[in-house]
């Protein structure tokens, strides 16, 4: 039962993380841009998703860690976004 919450819990983390961020480094990609984001709440983003992946990591838990970790790169990916659009205008 607990294995079963797991993977639930870290399919839905993963299709957040991949479909969510993934759509919107897309958009980003596209338009050139970050228009309308906030970054302080992508690096609290990054932050959490990172926390989370290395107690994941050093309580040996996969669930955890994979997941946090996915959202941790797609976060930093957007990030990185922020920076490399910075003097662009959509």
């Amino acid at each position: 039962m607990v294995d079963g919450v797991g993977w639930f819990a870290t399919t839905i983390t993963v299709l957040l993380a991949g479909i969510g961020l993934g759509s919107q480094i897309h958009k980003n990609y596209k338009r050139s841009s970050t228009d309308g984001l906030s970054f302080p709440f992508f690096i609290l983003s990054l932050l959490t998703w990172g926390a989370w992946a290395a107690y994941g990591w050093m309580k040996n838990d996969s669930f955890i860690a994979f997941a946090q970790s996915f959202g941790a790169i797609m976060a930093f990916i957007v990030l990185l976004q922020f920076f490399i659009y910075k003097n662009k205008r959509p």
